[in-house]
């Protein structure tokens, strides 16, 4: 974690969420552009349901955890609903970062207690830090 990376995160203030993909590639087969690059919801509506968006968890929707093979920390526009309480959907978001920096932008955002749950195990999770608590499930 560095000084420039809080300084990103602080500005989102709750515009964020994680996830995992496998290499970016989402539920469905959906790909999402590559790390840095908005990726738009072809198909966004704002109604709180499993469809029609992108999805992770953060601010508003922690719970509903998806495995995968990356780790990523996106930026979300503000254009985004929770559902089931376990999971936000979002119009709009770009992975700003994978692996242990994303990790490590967990950690700074949730101050350290994600209350949500992580199924990381098909992640690299070496070098990596872990928040000193998970609300839900933690798969490893």
């Amino acid at each position: 974690m560095n000084i420039e990376m809080e300084r990103i995160i602080d500005s989102i203030g709750d515009c964020w969420m994680v996830r995992t993909s496998k290499n970016g590639i989402g539920y469905g087969g959906f790909k999402w552009e590559e790390p840095g690059v908005w990726t738009e919801a072809p198909d966004w509506d704002e109604s709180p349901t499993c469809k029609s968006g992108l999805f992770g968890q953060g601010p508003g929707g922690f719970g509903f955890a998806k495995s995968g093979n990356r780790f990523e920390f996106c930026q979300t526009g503000i254009e985004r609903v929770t559902v089931d309480n376990n999971k936000v959907k979002a119009k709009r978001a770009r992975i700003l970062w994978t692996g242990a920096e994303a990790f490590a932008a967990l950690v700074y955002a949730s101050k350290q207690n994600f209350p949500g749950s992580l199924d990381l195990s098909g992640c690299d999770l070496k070098g990596i830090t872990l928040p000193t608590s998970v609300g839900g499930s933690l798969y490893i």
